[in-house]
């Protein structure tokens, strides 16, 4: 913003020089050059608001980093990153297998199915083997000693503890799968959104870059005829504000591109487009 209200006070400045000097030669009225001088003053203005924006956006940014908020930094407009090489389909997919919430579902549904298969009533066994060193009386002559003990558990009658056990797990088990249909169900929506976002901003990106050609080319004919005495100033003043907004519609159709495609990935579990 701030560098597009820049460009708009420097061409600004360039249209009053310009009026001044046909109304000195006596080809354009006085008006011409009041309202260019408007539009200076309102050009400067912009700039202001414009520049305070980035002051703070830049204290901001340091304060998330861990940088004294008077840090100063260069910043660079990253070159556009593709989007996923991927349809919606691909998408929910790749999110179903990334997502951390699934895993963590799906990892509570195995151990309910690991303490099904423990509250069973099952014979049990157990091995415990033992090694020392055994002295005769002298130091010179020691013996190794070895010995096992293997222990088993057979459970006859317990109440119907087992039973009750298993029927927790099981329970626990069908809480689980319908926990993990339901965030399934979210995840798909959640990705779906994304990306249905993504293209529309792709769209806009698309048909802001058009704008702004056509805007420039507007303001250049109206130049033309301005200094040929073809069109008023009006029309000059017109075409400059219309390249201004078109401008500034395309910086923020950029933004909203590269926040689309971050949460899309965001909402597919990834760090970075396959």
């Amino acid at each position: 913003g701030a560098r597009v209200a820049e460009v708009g006070l420097k061409q600004a400045r360039a249209h009053h020089d310009a009026a001044r000097a046909r109304f000195e030669a006596g080809v354009s009225p006085r008006f011409d050059v009041i309202r260019a001088e408007v539009e200076v003053a309102k050009a400067e203005e912009e700039l202001t608001l414009a520049e305070k924006g980035a002051d703070l956006a830049r204290r901001f940014l340091n304060n998330l980093l861990g940088l004294p908020l008077d840090a100063q930094m260069r910043l660079v407009k990253p070159p556009p990153s593709a989007p996923p090489a991927m349809d919606l389909e691909e998408c929910e997919e790749t999110a179903l297998n990334e997502r951390v919430e699934i895993r963590q579902i799906e990892l509570g549904i195995r151990q309910s199915e690991i303490g099904k298969r423990i509250s069973r009533q099952l014979p049990s066994f157990g091995l415990q083997v033992s090694f020392g060193i055994v002295s005769e009386g002298s130091a010179f002559t020691l013996e190794e000693a070895w010995s096992a003990t293997v222990m088993g558990e057979i459970p006859l009658y317990d109440s119907g503890g087992a039973r009750g056990r298993t029927g927790k797990a099981r329970a626990a088990g069908m809480k689980l799968e319908v926990a993990k249909a339901r965030v399934t169900e979210g995840i798909r929506l959640q990705v779906e959104e994304a990306y249905l976002n993504l293209e529309e901003t792709v769209k806009r990106l698309r048909t802001s870059e058009a704008i702004v050609k056509q805007a420039e080319e507007a303001v250049k004919m109206a130049e033309i005829g301005y200094k040929e005495g073809l069109n008023p100033h009006i029309d000059l003043v017109d075409a400059q504000q219309g390249l201004n907004a078109a401008r500034m519609n395309a910086a923020k159709a950029w933004y909203d591109h590269e926040t689309a495609k971050s949460r899309l990935m965001l909402a597919m579990g990834l760090e970075e487009a396959r």
